[in-house]
């Protein structure tokens, strides 16, 4: 994914959390629905959705409705909810299917890693996490033997699957690795 779409991921989520107050936590999903009347959220009736898929996205004129898979666990649910979101929101075609990514041409792989983004930034920004974690454990850089404890923690935390759970924390200690990085390097560039 080039940066300009993953920095227009970012700012939309950004967006969105500055409009509805989040503080971090659990992202109030339904709170936010309520705020958009162009988003309609349905679960989907049985045989609805087509074999493998959590959702589908239809948008028309009127806004976007998104069906979910109401007997996929809730973690799943929220995540798949916001990955639908973020299609409509980012992307402007008229109807999305989450399908397995290996089935997808470049161009559509390239949009649900965008929308998995969005999800991942509406549902546990990195400042949310960073708020969340322990001061010794961020400024250790997480270590190993606790990293797995942090995301179960978290991922209650937030609502969310451990595994997307660990794929954000492992972005976000990189981002915090990098960007102190850069910062040092900058200083004894300096010196």
């Amino acid at each position: 994914m080039i940066l300009s779409g993953a920095y227009t991921c970012i700012a939309r989520a950004d967006e969105i959390h500055r409009r509805i107050g989040y503080t971090g936590g659990a992202f109030p999903l339904r709170e936010f629905l309520r705020t958009e009347p162009t988003f309609e959220l349905r679960a989907a009736p049985p045989g609805v959705l087509p074999e493998g898929a959590d959702a589908a996205m239809r948008r028309d004129s009127a806004g976007a409705l998104v069906l979910y898979n109401p007997r996929a666990p809730v973690q799943r649910i929220r995540f798949t909810i916001a990955h639908e979101i973020g299609h409509a929101l980012l992307h402007h075609a008229g109807e999305h299917r989450r399908a397995p990514r290996r089935a997808l041409p470049p161009r559509e792989a390239k949009r649900e890693d965008q929308a998995d983004l969005f999800a991942a930034e509406l549902l546990m920004p990195a400042w949310a996490i960073d708020r969340a974690l322990p001061t010794d454990w961020r400024e250790h850089g997480g270590a190993a033997v606790d990293f797995e404890r942090q995301v179960r923690r978290l991922a209650a935390l937030f609502r969310v699957s451990r595994a997307a759970m660990r794929i954000q924390l492992e972005h976000y200690l990189h981002l915090r690795e990098t960007s102190l990085g850069l910062r040092a390097g900058a200083v004894e560039h300096l010196r």
